[in-house]
């Protein structure tokens, strides 16, 4: 997708969904880029914290992702938050 080029939504099932959103990094991972509004960070962070809080065991690289999620998602709703209320 070049840069400046806006994308606009297909919908399937009353869902919204928005081409060009996947894209691959140098190093060949694919990256996703998503716009969330603040609920839905709540959202995300919501069930990132019970997956946590329940954690079965197992792969500690998949806990350590997970934790570095919560954290991301908790600076992002105080942006949300506090970053468009002007400088603090």
């Amino acid at each position: 997708m070049r840069a400046g080029l806006i994308t606009r939504p297909t919908h399937l099932n009353d869902q919204v969904f928005f081409r060009g959103l996947m894209t691959t990094q140098d190093n060949g991972d694919l990256r996703i880029d998503l716009s969330l509004s603040p609920a839905d960070l709540r959202l995300l962070l919501d069930a990132v914290s019970y997956r946590l809080e329940r954690w079965p065991g197992g792969e500690p690289d998949q806990q350590e992702g997970l934790h570095t999620m919560q954290t991301l998602l908790q600076a992002a709703i105080l942006e949300a938050n506090f970053g468009s209320t002007g400088n603090r």
